[in-house]
């Protein structure tokens, strides 16, 4: 029966109450008693308003399936919180962000036959041989063409007691009067000399060279009046005669006029500036004293500064140049080359566990004239280095972060000869070496082979001293990539079985599954269970039991334990990525029930008996008023112009089914509108009654139309966020690509090619395009005529329903969740996109200009399956251009009015960069071009 308030009631309100009386309290008791219409004369009455808590979306479009979702709006935005009001701001949320679920592949059960048919090492394979010969470095200087520049500066001349006979002739026939005869002078060496070896660390490469210098010098010269002394500490400590070990002197300067070479770096391999320091002093003091010191420096041009040059006449050694003095004065700034082929050196034997000098020098060689011995100096003092008397070792880390340049550097046609090389240099000096480390050596390189399941089973069946030593310092070497394979993986297991199996916390090489290795474990398997992940404060607990409201997710497994991973989260420009290779893995029994606690700025990935997935922590995002979670999950609300509206985080496993025999799930969660989000987690994808088929690819969901014996594709594009515009260190970009998050909440479809003159014949029957050929887009039309296209195409099939794209919707399928310039990367080629070659994007490599449109497969898509979404034609958006708004911004449509609408991609006349994904343009609504097509889409 309906309760309502007569005017008898209210006077008796009136008359029976004092204002002061009433409370929120008694409100809520005539609210029970009396319904709403009670409530609202009370609170009048008690000088409250009654303020009805208004939770409306913007206006949808009309179809069915907008109206069976408007349905249910009402109750999805009356869901209350999992928590106090006022704790929202300060409470954080757990959330999957990616889901993978392991194929029937990765499961191994039994023993490997691998493993069956290994042989262990032998005792005598896993020692080095007993005198090891390593091969002699390659000579720094070619001596033919060094002695005669030592004749020079360490050199005199005197007069001898021959005439000059031809000076003599001159002399008559210009009819010159002479006392005495002109003698023959003749080139001497030096009555005294001093030479200066720098022997400090820094110069190891070095050593051998100085050595065998000094040896044919004393050869052709002889010991007579010639000072050696090696400095090992710098010019101002004690030093030592040649071939004297033990004789430390002091130094003294020579007698006037003595010529003084010091072969050195000058203290500019020191990165500190200390040692370069005191050599600028020690050349400052000679130069006070009357000196003219010659330093020998193997150094590259531009790693000596104008001071020390001011002080020493420096020479630059080379073996493929003459000795000369170095003359550029300038600052102390190497070229880019230099660098980059210090970069590469470093790549090239990041594959040696240890690089010997001669080793060094015979790769830098493999470089060219321009790797001088400069670049050699720098790989050897390098940050990255641990260097000792013998060679020097990569850090910890070090090694595998310089073989991932591999992937780039490859891309260069002559790297691979390089690298293979390298590969034989690399064996032919560490031949002499154990059998272990050329293993370890070949692994790295990527030749991982039967002597990996060798080792496993010598870990399984014998203990040969120092073998389990050397294999666990193989984990601080090995990449990531090379602990997923299986014969090193089982390696690993064996030598930690009885840690795992009792439980014991320890550190796993990344990329390493222990669910692989239960034929090495041979735990029991009991009975699968489920088990349910829930928040408690800023941890995640596990334990089995009846599913909660409130839970995170759930995970199925018989294993007695999971493997955990945390990982620290590194913002790298707009986007999130994992390293794997800094990532911490435990053991966490199962039972009891584990709580995992990420710590600060970390994410969580978890492996089970039949899931990979990862968790991230969240708090409520600065475009939200409020964030929670409910039976339905984890949502976020946001204000929109006509009140509040409410978005659930789709997990990635979240299954949503399209018709009786097909469904599929996400592999990365998003937001998600909520109406749409639980319509189609509780229905299902809806029907297609506009498509002539649908199916799944490797792309996606696709849904074919056909207009009078004419297909095009739409692809359906998911719901998610990505940062719209370009950042301020994109090279080539435009002060109007401002940066900024953008939410999309709802899916639409996307054309995967652009509108073709084909379609626009069949469905307009003419066609306005300059270049002509069916399966080319369509140009040379209007945003104007665009709309009339659609209109008509919409009267040819019911609930067809097209309409242009957005500008955010644009970029977002064109990015296909990459933050790169192209969603192929940094740069594209023109095999890629259809632009004009002679004006590439960043310096590139100039390419084909082809002068006209290309046929809408012609050149590759993106990962979403999206042909030709840059280059080619440019492409009409629905907004009009403006400003973009700033902060974060929820399914944005462009301004409200504007004299232009937005088109995008760039096309085959325009330089690249108008064919970045941020890149943007604009024209009038009936502006024309045969450089501007468009492509289709649809809502959800």
């Amino acid at each position: 029966m309906k309760s309502v308030i007569n005017h008898e009631t209210h006077n008796a309100l009136s008359t029976g109450f004092k204002k002061s009386s009433v409370d929120l309290a008694d409100l809520f008791t005539f609210y029970r008693q009396f319904n709403t219409t009670g409530l609202t004369t009370m609170a009048a009455f008690a000088n409250y308003s009654v303020k009805e808590k208004q939770m409306e979306t913007a206006p949808p479009e009309e179809t069915d399936l907008n109206r069976k979702i408007e349905h249910e709006q009402n109750s999805v935005l009356r869901q209350k919180s999992s928590f106090p009001e006022d704790e929202k701001e300060s409470l954080s949320f757990f959330r999957i962000l990616t889901h993978r679920k392991k194929s029937p592949e990765e499961y191994v059960t039994q023993t490997p036959r691998e493993f069956i048919n290994a042989l262990a090492f032998t005792e005598e394979e896993t020692e080095c041989e007993e005198e090891m010969v390593i091969p002699d470095a390659p000579s720094l200087l070619v001596w033919a063409r060094v002695w005669p520049f030592f004749r020079t500066i360490l050199g005199t001349t005197y007069h001898s007691d021959e005439v000059d006979i031809p000076k003599t002739i001159r002399i008559i026939t210009e009819c010159k009067p002479f006392r005495r005869f002109p003698m023959v002078q003749r080139n001497a060496w030096a009555s005294h000399c001093q030479i200066l070896l720098d022997c400090d660390e820094r110069m190891i490469p070095f050593h051998s060279d100085l050595y065998r210098l000094m040896k044919n010098l004393i050869r052709i010269r002889g010991k007579s009046g010639m000072e050696i002394f090696i400095m090992e500490n710098g010019p101002y400590k004690k030093m030592r005669k040649f071939h004297q070990p033990h004789h430390y002197v002091p130094y003294n300067t020579p007698e006037p006029g003595t010529p003084v070479v010091v072969v050195s770096d000058l203290g500019c391999f020191d990165s500190t500036g200390n040692s370069r320091n005191e050599w600028l002093h020690f050349g400052r003091d000679l130069y006070k004293k009357g000196f003219c010191p010659v330093a020998l420096v193997p150094l590259s041009p531009g790693m000596v500064d104008k001071e020390l040059l001011f002080y020493w006449r420096v020479v630059l050694l080379n073996r493929n140049k003459k000795l000369n003095y170095y003359n550029v004065i300038g600052e102390r700034k190497p070229p880019e080359q230099h660098f980059a082929l210090v970069n590469q050196l470093l790549t090239l034997l990041s594959a040696a566990i240890r690089v010997e000098t001669g080793l060094l020098r015979s790769v830098r060689m493999l470089l060219g004239p321009g790797a001088d011995a400069g670049v050699e100096g720098a790989v050897w003092n390098h940050s990255a280095v641990e260097r000792t008397i013998l060679g020097f070792g990569f850090k910890i880390g070090a090694s595998r972060r310089f073989r991932e340049n591999y992937k780039e550097l490859q891309k260069d046609p002559g790297f691979h000869e390089l690298q293979e090389k390298t590969k034989e240099l690399i064996q032919k000096f560490h031949q002499p070496l154990s059998k272990m480390i050329l293993m370890e050596e070949r692994a790295n390189w990527g030749d991982i082979d039967t002597a990996w399941w060798k080792t496993a089973k010598t870990l399984m069946d014998t203990d040969f001293p120092g073998f389990l030593a050397w294999f666990l310092r193989v984990k601080e070497r090995l990449s990531a990539e090379t602990w997923e394979n299986d014969a090193i993986g089982a390696a690993w297991v064996i030598a930690h079985k009885d840690e795992i199996l009792h439980n014991k916390q320890i550190t796993i090489p990344p990329g390493l599954d222990l669910n692989l290795y239960e034929w090495i474990l041979k735990r029991e398997k009991p009975a699968e269970k489920t088990y349910f992940l829930t928040q408690a404060g800023r941890s995640i607990r596990i334990f089995p039991g009846s599913k909660e409201t409130t839970h995170v997710y759930t995970i199925t497994t018989s294993l007695p334990d999971i493997q955990v991973v945390t990982f620290p989260r590194e913002k790298t420009g707009p986007g999130e990525v994992l390293r794997l290779e800094d990532a911490v893995k435990e053991i966490r029994n199962l039972d009891p029930p584990p709580v995992i606690e990420p710590g600060e700025n970390n994410m969580i990935r978890l492996f089970t008996e039949h899931d990979v997935f990862d968790i991230d922590e969240m708090t409520k995002p600065e475009w939200a008023l409020a964030m929670g979670r409910d039976k339905n999950g984890l949502f976020a609300e946001y204000k929109t112009e006509k009140g509040s509206k409410r978005l659930y985080w789709c997990d990635p496993r979240t299954v949503l089914y399209f018709g009786d025999d097909m469904d599929f799930y996400f592999n990365k969660g998003f937001f998600w509108d909520a109406p749409e989000y639980l319509y189609f987690k509780e229905n299902g994808f809806p029907a297609l009654p506009w498509a002539a088929h649908h199916g799944f690819d490797e792309y996606g969901l696709s849904a074919t139309v056909t207009i009078k014996n004419v297909q095009f594709r739409m692809r359906w594009i998911k719901p998610g966020e990505f940062m719209l515009g370009s950042p301020e260190d994109e090279p080539e970009r435009f002060d109007n690509e401002t940066l900024h998050r953008v939410i999309l909440t709802r899916g639409y479809w996307m054309a995967e090619t652009p509108c073709t003159r084909e379609l626009w014949e069949v469905v307009m029957g003419s066609n306005p395009s300059r270049f002509k050929g069916k399966q080319l887009p369509v140009e040379n039309v209007s945003w104007n005529d665009c709309k009339k296209f659609i209109l008509k195409i919409n009267t040819m099939i019911p609930g067809l329903e097209l309409r242009l794209p957005t500008e955010a919707e644009w970029e977002y399928a064109c990015r296909a969740s990459t933050a790169t310039p192209f969603h192929f990367g940094e740069n594209a080629s023109t095999d890629q996109v259809n632009y004009d070659g002679n004006f590439p994007y960043n310096n590139g490599k100039k390419g084909e200009y082809r002068e006209k449109t290309v046929e809408v497969f012609a050149l590759p898509c993106n990962s979403w399956g999206l042909y030709q979404i840059h280059g080619n034609v440019w492409e009409w958006c629905e907004d009009w251009y403006g400003e973009y708004e700033t902060g974060t911004v929820i399914d944005p449509q462009g301004p409200d009015n504007g004299d232009y609408r937005v088109i995008r991609g760039g096309g085959w006349f325009g330089d690249a960069r108008y064919a970045r994904s941020a890149a943007r343009n604009g024209g009038g609504p009936s502006f024309r071009s045969g450089r501007v097509g468009f492509r289709l889409a649809r809502g959800y």
